[in-house]
Formats: C-alpha cells, sequence, structure tokens
C-alpha cells in the first residue's frame, strides 16, 4: 500500500489586531486539508513561543504574509518576516514560499514588492491564493484535500448560460480520422487542426467546446494535472484534435510529472503535443512559449542535450519572427521562471 502524502504546511503571519480575519482565514484552510500554523491554535502553555514561531516558519511549505494596515506596527511580527525572508533565500529560484495577502486595501511591505500579493478581501481572493498553494503543493510532492479542489470548481463554473455564450470560441475542421494512442511513453503522430478555425461548427457544439477547455484550463490551475491530461487524451482519442487540447495536453502531463522528475520519454511526449499545436499559426507563438520554458528548465539547467528539431535556440528564434501575441495566461499555467522568460526574450 503506498505511503500517504503529507498536507501541505501553510505559517500565517498576522497582527494581533488582525487576529479575527486570521482565524477565519485559519479554519477556512484546516477544513480544507492545509496543515495551517496559527499561534493561537498551535502554541502551548509553557512553551517557548518565540523558539516555536522560528521552528514553524523554517519547517512551513509557504508563510503567508497577511497584510493590513496594521501590520507595520506589528512589532515582532516584522522579525517573523524577515525570517521568512531569509527562509526564501534558501529555496530555488521561481518557487512560491512567501505570499502576501491583503486583508484590506492596504500598502505592502518594501521587502515583500518582489512577490505578487493576493487580496483576500475580494470575491475570488481565497480561489486565487488556493491556485498558488496547489502550485507550490505540486512542486513538492505533498497534498492538498480534493474540497478544496472541488469547491473552487464548481464556483469557477457556476455561471450562466449568458456568460457562456458571451466568452465562446470559434472551432471547426474534420478531425474524425485523427486517432491518439498512448502507451510505453509512445505518441502515434496526429493531424493537427486549428481550434481557432474560420470554419463554423454549430453552436451548441461551440459551448461544448468552450466549456470543456475551460474546465481543463481550470483543472490545470488548480493543480489537478492529471485529470486535465485525461480530458486531453479523451477528447483528441475521440476526434477533437484542436491545437488548443494538444498545448493544454502537453502543459498538464508537464506539471503532473514535475520538472525535477521529467525524463527523455516524458519530453517526446511532450513535444509530440506542442508540436502539434505550433501547426496552428495563432497558438505557435503560445506554444512555443511554453516548450520553450519547459525545455530550459530540462535541457538547459541540467545540461541535457536535445535532439529534438525543437531546441531552445530555435524557438528563441522562431519567437522573434511572430507576429501574434503570446497568450500570457496560458503561459502562466506552467509558471515559468524569469530566466526562462529573459532567455527566450518574452516580456
Amino acid at each position: 500500500m503506498p505511503e500517504s502524502k503529507r498536507p501541505l504546511k501553510v505559517f500565517l503571519c498576522h497582527a494581533h489586531a488582525d487576529r479575527d480575519p486570521v482565524r477565519g482565514l485559519y479554519s477556512r484552510l484546516t477544513q480544507d486539508g492545509v496543515d495551517a500554523w496559527l499561534d493561537k491554535a498551535k502554541l502551548l502553555p509553557g512553551q517557548d513561543w518565540e523558539l516555536e514561531i522560528r521552528k514553524a516558519v523554517r519547517e512551513a511549505d509557504v508563510v503567508v504574509v497577511c497584510l493590513s494596515k496594521q501590520f507595520n506596527q506589528a512589532g515582532f511580527r516584522q522579525k517573523e518576516v524577515r525570517l521568512a525572508l531569509d527562509t526564501a533565500m534558501q529555496k530555488p529560484e521561481g518557487e512560491i514560499f512567501i505570499i502576501p495577502a491583503r486583508l484590506e486595501e492596504c500598502d505592502n511591505l518594501e521587502s515583500l514588492r518582489k512577490w505578487h500579493w493576493v487580496d483576500l478581501f475580494e470575491d475570488d481572493g481565497y480561489e486565487m491564493l488556493v491556485r498558488a498553494l496547489n502550485v507550490r503543493a505540486s512542486r513538492i510532492d505533498v497534498t492538498l484535500s480534493s474540497k478544496i479542489e472541488k469547491s473552487v470548481l464548481e464556483k469557477k463554473f457556476a455561471k450562466s448560460p449568458n456568460d457562456v455564450r458571451a466568452n465562446s470560441v470559434e472551432v471547426g475542421g474534420n478531425v474524425s480520422d485523427s486517432v491518439i494512442v498512448m502507451g510505453n511513453g509512445n505518441v502515434i503522430n496526429l493531424s493537427a487542426q486549428s481550434a481557432f478555425s474560420r470554419q463554423e461548427k454549430p453552436v451548441n457544439e461551440q459551448s461544448t467546446f468552450h466549456n470543456t477547455s475551460e474546465e481543463i484550463k481550470a483543472h490545470i490551475e488548480y493543480g489537478l494535472y492529471s485529470e486535465a491530461y485525461k480530458k486531453c487524451i479523451l477528447l483528441l482519442s475521440q476526434g477533437e484534435n484542436s491545437a488548443l487540447i494538444n498545448l493544454f495536453a502537453g502543459i498538464a502531463y508537464a506539471l503532473n510529472k514535475g520538472e525535477k522528475k521529467l525524463r527523455d520519454n516524458d519530453m517526446q511526449i511532450i513535444n509530440k503535443h506542442i508540436s502539434l499545436a505550433i501547426q496552428d499559426s495563432k497558438v505557435c507563438p503560445t506554444a512555443l512559449a511554453v516548450l520553450g520554458c519547459i525545455k530550459y528548465g530540462y535541457h538547459y539547467l541540467n545540461k541535457m542535450y536535445d535532439s529534438s528539431h525543437l531546441t531552445l535556440e530555435f524557438i528563441r528564434k522562431e519567437l522573434q519572427t511572430k507576429a501574434d501575441p503570446i497568450d500570457k495566461e496560458l503561459l502562466k499555467l506552467i509558471v515559468p521562471t524569469e530566466y526562462a522568460l529573459g532567455f527566450l526574450g518574452i516580456q
């Protein structure tokens, strides 16, 4: 029987004046399966509170700094932030460790300005925090409760029919003869059809494709990489061989494996999916950028030889010639590092 993974450890740094809203955040995270650390809940009588807090920060997978107008006068809390900053320096570049979380409209700390914050007072604030926690959990191979994933996905798809029609996309093309077969790390070649084809499908098919692609994207956003990849393969096997689905498949497969666990046969599968997406002119720049960021981590940093024709140098040159813009929202799904973006010349 496989050993169960431990839950994600999250340290909550906050001002004493904000104990009520932070207690609510602690309760919600705990109910959703996160091993959250809050001083009022974790410290026992007789313990050295300063020692325990320092220990908790060092052992945390993520430190959430709860910002407010009162936080700047929080005294010892500034020491917690400095300790978190020291710990963050020991983490690999690009890893999510410190998350500034604003409880209200307020200034960010100067020392935290390099990290993008989340506004917990906004309607989607908690969902955005969950997205970040999911990314961190997947990178270090720990778990986040399925309840948290289910709740945010249900909320994301609680849309009216008008919302769906307003955001529908145009797809088309006869792909009834396309087949994908997986096994032992192999993928049978497919003919690529555009997700942005001018040939129209019936409105109900457009709506179905839009809903499915949005669902796949949401699964990736919230760390459900295996489920996202399975949905992609199901669609491809049924003939829905669009560039967008192939791009999602490559992204989901790479994230599900994890950058440090990718092997040559995994890169072949990712190459196959994304090379099909590249055949569509509108998807091509985004697909190249995604593949470039993945390859930067695998081939460049690990000094691995790339035997495919889609080398990093080729991708970088191709990106310079593309007129269509890169979809930054899709590119963010793979959480690219600044080094990879800089190497590829992506602003």
